[in-house]
């Protein structure tokens, strides 16, 4: 009998999960968002 081990196939490491869910994700942000979060959270109107 031969038994033949294999690395177990399945999703990559996390980081690389994390990065490719993020692509793009940069240009979705606006750039005042920590300044304006009130705005963008609760639509309240920028001072």
């Amino acid at each position: 009998m031969t038994v033949t081990l294999s690395p177990p196939v399945g999703p990559g490491p996390l980081w690389e999960e994390l990065a490719s869910s993020m692509a793009g994700l940069d240009e979705e942000i606006p750039s005042d968002g920590a300044r304006e979060h009130d705005h963008y959270i609760y639509g309240s109107p920028k001072p």
